[in-house]
Parts: C-alpha cells; structure tokens; sequence
C-alpha cells in the first residue's frame, strides 16, 4: 500500500487522464445537458415572442416586452457562458420561471 497520500493523488490522477473515472462519457453527458438546456431557453423566447401581448398584463405579471427582454438576457447568458456557469444558471432560472409560471398562466387565458 506504500507511498502515502501523495502516492494515492498521483494514482488518481493518472486515472482521471487515462479516463478510468468517465472523463469522456463525463464530458459528453455534460455537454448535452448544455445544449438541451440552451434549447430550453430560446424556446422560451421563442414561446414568449409568440404570445400575444394582452395576455401578460392579465395575469399580473411583467409586460411582454419585459419578458422578451429578460428571456433575451437569458439566452445571452446561457449562449455565452454556457448553461452550467454561475451567470448561465441565472439565465436558466428565467427560462424555467417563464415557462412553468408565466407560460401557463399566459395559455390559461388565452385558452378561454
């Protein structure tokens, strides 16, 4: 067992770069929950912009404008600084409220 802890890191490292501890398939899951969450957030763009704008105010939130403007922050975010950053989480907050919250509320009235 000889070496110590330094030993131990060194055994630890060389595996992490040898990929023993899912280096790759770590990367790739982390890259496509990246790119579903992007998609996540320009569909709340997306949805918002197609919305119709009476429809906001009715449900005592922002106006459309504001939404379009906060969902467009947040796919700036999350484009540049990718989905899991601590400015992308951000931006996935606002596309996950809107699209939980507001979108439903928004389909609610307009569907009557």
């Amino acid at each position: 067992l000889g070496g110590g802890p330094r030993s131990c890191t060194a055994r630890v490292i060389r595996a992490c770069e040898d990929g023993r501890y899912g280096g790759a398939m770590l990367d790739t899951a982390m890259l496509v929950v990246d790119w579903l969450i992007r998609a996540l957030v320009v569909w709340a763009l997306i949805d918002c912009i197609m919305r119709p704008a009476a429809a906001f105010p009715a449900i005592e939130r922002q106006t459309k404008v504001a939404w379009i403007t906060f969902l467009a922050l947040a796919t700036v975010f999350v484009m540049f600084f990718g989905a899991i950053s601590l400015i992308g989480m951000l931006g996935v907050v606002i596309g996950v409220y809107y699209l939980v919250d507001v979108r439903t509320k928004v389909l609610e009235i307009t569907r009557r």
